[in-house]
């Protein structure tokens, strides 16, 4: 009997201690990636938390399924630098052929401009035509060929003045060569297409993961062509927004800067950093114990479904260990379950002050005996 009740209460230390690892686990995690929203670029890692990488590069079903509220990054990168074709535009006008995407970007930031800072007619018929000469001028850029079999510099002028060094690699070694923005995006394009490929097809068809580090390199080599068209492209609107500041009065120009609207991301990020940060709390505390304890479960089981370990999946880049079907996020959860079937909260938390006012004010419920049939 001695032996029984010292194994119990050994039973409820180690509980009690899993709780509190796994709470300090999920608090300290939330608490980063709030204070990254706090102070920003002196963090550290110098970036803002944000659940946008996770969400992208998780090849589980449930990132899929974020990944058509969020967007993907490829395609609304190609959106934005897709110009509409010369027989659709129906106009000579280049600002016709403007990028759908591009242009309700650039429409909207127009809009909040104006509202935003009160400009006047004449303000704002310069601040229109100051939009009107950058679309053109962005199409002409997207559109502009280089002449086959010319090095750079026999190009035209204008043609000279938009291309781009690039490195190739080659069997034979990296080789730099200049390039337009349309030949930038014709071979992003077929980037991201190659990676899909490999994504959708090869691995499909083999049941494993068969490219993994073909694959990896290839969305890599995506991200890099993006990230340098964007970069581009960011340049031309920074430089519209500041022909359009440019326009303000004094008294226009010290209201600030409009604030950007808050996409659905931004809300999710919020809820994941403040959430983490809550669940690891009451974990600490053993507040509401099995409640925060579902929680956290249901969280992991979200993760979880988001880049599972299926042999069948690609892996994700810096995947920590190697796992088959079973990973961390699946124990954790498992551990979490079992936490919330004990009263771990009562033994050691303030889930135990609560039992104890609850029964001075309102009196323990005694159990009553069940009655004893006598035989007949």
């Amino acid at each position: 009997m001695q032996r029984a009740k010292h194994y119990g209460f050994l039973t409820m230390v180690f509980l009690v201690a899993l709780r509190l690892v796994i709470g300090w686990h999920f608090f300290f995690e939330g608490a980063h990636k709030l204070d990254t929203f706090v102070v920003g670029t002196n963090t550290s890692t110098n970036k803002v938390f944000s659940s946008a990488g996770y969400f992208r590069e998780a090849p589980g079903p449930l990132a899929w399924e974020m990944r058509k509220y969020l967007g993907d990054p490829d395609d609304d990168a190609l959106a934005r630098v897709t110009p509409l074709p010369g027989d659709a535009a129906k106009s000579d006008d280049p600002a016709a052929r403007m990028p759908p995407a591009l242009r309700k970007e650039w429409d909207d930031s127009f809009n909040q401009f104006v509202k935003f800072y009160g400009l006047d007619a004449n303000q704002e018929k310069e601040a229109k035509a100051n939009l009107d000469k950058a679309e053109a001028d962005v199409v002409r850029w997207l559109t502009i060929q280089a002449v086959e079999g010319k090095s750079k510099d026999k190009q035209p002028t204008d043609v000279q003045a938009v291309m781009t060094e690039v490195e190739k690699t080659y069997p034979s070694g990296v080789l730099k060569v200049q390039e337009t923005p349309a030949q930038r995006i014709a071979e992003y394009r077929d980037k991201v297409q190659e990676y899909r490929n490999m994504l959708d097809k090869t691995d499909a068809a083999f049941n494993s993961d068969v490219v993994g580090l073909k694959r990896l390199a290839t969305k890599g080599e995506a991200a890099s062509m993006r990230k340098s068209l964007m970069a581009d492209l960011d340049k031309k609107t920074a430089a519209l927004k500041a022909s359009w500041g440019d326009l303000l009065t004094d008294s226009q120009a010290n209201k600030g800067v409009p604030l950007p609207s808050l996409p659905l991301l931004w809300w999710v990020d919020g809820i994941t950093a403040w959430g983490l940060t809550v669940i690891g709390g009451c974990l600490l505390l053993g507040l509401l114990t099995r409640f925060n304890c579902i929680l956290a479960a249901g969280f992991l089981l979200m993760t979880y479904f988001a880049s599972p370990p299926w042999p069948w999946l690609p892996t994700p880049p810096n995947n920590e260990g190697n796992y088959h079907y079973v990973n961390k996020n699946l124990v954790e959860m498992f551990a979490l379950l079992v936490l919330a079937t004990t009263a771990s909260g009562r033994w050691f938390g303030v889930d135990a002050l609560i039992s104890w006012t609850l029964a001075a004010l309102f009196g323990r419920r005694v159990p009553q005996p069940a009655p004893v049939r006598r035989a007949a």
